[in-house]
């Protein structure tokens, strides 16, 4: 992906490698006009100097547009992977929720005590990750607005896989704390009429 934004990545470098070559011929150019100004007729030096000022200017558009381009090119490559690693890292971690809420619910009323905490902790867990979401989903609008559409592309299919997994398992936390608390109760019940059968 991105082979258009590297190539073009490499030709500005390349470009800023012959512009610096070609920079002690400019400065000699400079120097040498400036001799010349000392020396000619009052007509002639404003012609030099003019010509000094436009060669000046021509120079630095070239290597401020040099530079800027290569900032934005490298800003975006740069973003491009810190949202494909941001989208790794949010898949990974999905995954690791699925790997323990798709265990069996343990009977014991300890350990269905844990099972319950846990999903809970993952409950928070997915309110304090909704703001890292959301900017992946905003870091791919703006990469869709300068990348091409096939790079986006892979993107896309990313984040729908992300969207769709992110459901997925939250309703799948949601469903085991529902059991885990029924599986509770039932235990508290069960608490209840062995005290009442004691003190009876």
């Amino acid at each position: 992906p991105l082979q258009q934004l590297k190539l073009l990545l490499t030709n500005c470098k390349t470009s800023q490698r012959d512009v610096a070559m070609t920079e002690p011929l400019y400065q000699k150019v400079h120097e040498c006009g400036k001799l010349l100004s000392q020396t000619a007729d009052n007509k002639a030096q404003g012609r030099i100097n003019s010509d000094l000022t436009s060669l000046q200017k021509q120079w630095l558009e070239i290597v401020t547009t040099l530079d800027a381009r290569k900032e934005w090119v490298e800003g975006l490559l740069g973003a491009w992977q810190d949202t494909e690693e941001g989208m790794e890292d949010t898949l990974a971690w999905l995954k690791q929720i699925r790997h323990e809420v798709t265990r069996d619910l343990p009977h014991n009323y300890d350990d269905l005590h844990l099972a319950h905490q846990q999903c809970q902790e993952f409950e928070r867990a997915f309110e304090n990750a909704a703001d890292k979401r959301g900017s992946l989903t905003q870091r791919y609008q703006q990469l869709s607005g300068a990348v091409s559409a096939e790079d986006t592309g892979i993107l896309l299919q990313r984040l729908q896989l992300l969207d769709s997994q992110w459901g997925e398992i939250e309703h799948q936390v949601a469903l085991r704390k529902q059991r885990a608390e029924e599986r509770l109760a039932r235990w508290t019940v069960f608490g209840d009429r062995i005290r009442d059968l004691v003190d009876g």
